[in-house]
């Protein structure tokens, strides 16, 4: 059972990812300071509203961390009452992996076909596929196991965590090897992540 302190950090660091995928506002002072004159020759103030696009951004991180959210906890449930019930659980943990792989297989498979059948006909389905690929694809499987082991060991939130501070670590990463700029939203997400996983874990009161 969560805490009301517990929650409150919960609420800052879904605040604190929602910083870290904003843009920065800035503008073009021409863009930003007034519209074109209208026929009549006034100059119309620019609206200060946040722009739909990033309105787009915000909605769909929130509707992909609440989709995120229910899939972990439902994952973490099948996980721990499949150890509880199951008399071998040792390959318990193998056996959803294989559940899973072979469900998003199913689906990339479909939205393949649908989507790049032309493409897989005239060059073939390993097109491309070269030691990045390869890369990539034993870097989500690991991910995927770690993610499992979490979920069966330890809970979801602590999965949430740790995805919220990989996101301040893939920033400052990129930072520092591919001179990504960090504006202020991220440098304020960075803080109040630090700050939610701090309250989270203090066991005094506040």
């Amino acid at each position: 059972k969560l805490r009301p302190r517990q929650v409150v950090a919960l609420v800052l660091l879904l605040i604190g990812v929602v910083f870290a995928q904003m843009r920065s506002g800035g503008r073009p002072a021409a863009k930003s300071a007034t519209k074109p004159p209208s026929q009549g020759g006034a100059s119309e103030p620019a609206s200060t509203s946040i722009d739909s696009d990033t309105m787009i951004g915000i909605l769909a991180t929130l509707t992909i961390a609440t989709l995120s959210g229910f899939a972990a906890v439902y994952t973490e449930a099948v996980l721990k009452q499949g150890v509880k019930s199951k008399a071998h659980s040792s390959d318990m943990l193998s056996y959803m992996q294989i559940q899973m792989a072979l469900a998003s297989l199913l689906v990339i498979g479909v939205f393949a076909l649908v989507l790049d059948m032309p493409v897989i006909v005239e060059k073939g389905l390993w097109a491309g596929f070269d030691r990045a690929s390869c890369l990539a694809v034993c870097s989500s499987a690991l991910g995927g196991l770690i993610v499992s082991a979490v979920l069966k060991y330890a809970d979801s939130v602590l999965k949430g965590y740790a995805t919220a501070a990989s996101v301040i670590f893939t920033g400052l990463l990129s930072a520092a090897l591919f001179g990504t700029e960090l504006d202020g939203n991220f440098l304020v997400a960075a803080v109040i992540v630090t700050c939610s996983i701090v309250v989270y874990n203090t066991k005094a009161a506040i």
